[in-house]
């Protein structure tokens, strides 16, 4: 690989990290709220359960590929974790 491309693979690495930290938030403040509890506890055990066929099914070193499934569902959950943070920095850190 050229030095650019191994930036390309570094950057969805990272991108990838960012919206994993988000499902994780987004898992937990939407399964304490009461008006998504029930429905974020679906998509959590959806995403897990691809996330636990991938790596343990598999091969921890399988790749991406057998995360496409479990893509869409983390992807609404780490949409709940940006609802998260932005209301953690609306509280804390913004001035009304």
């Amino acid at each position: 690989l050229h030095l650019w491309e191994l930036g390309f693979v570094l950057a969805g690495k990272l991108m990838w990290a960012g919206i994993v930290v988000c499902a994780c938030f987004g898992s937990c403040y939407l399964v304490t709220k009461v008006e998504t509890r029930y429905v974020a506890t679906y998509l959590v055990l959806i995403a897990g359960y691809f996330i636990f066929a991938a790596v343990f099914g598999i091969a921890y070193a399988a790749g991406a590929r057998l995360r496409m499934p479990a893509n869409p569902f983390i992807l609404i959950l780490s949409g709940g974790g940006i609802e998260f943070l932005r209301f953690m920095y609306n509280r804390y850190f913004a001035r009304t």
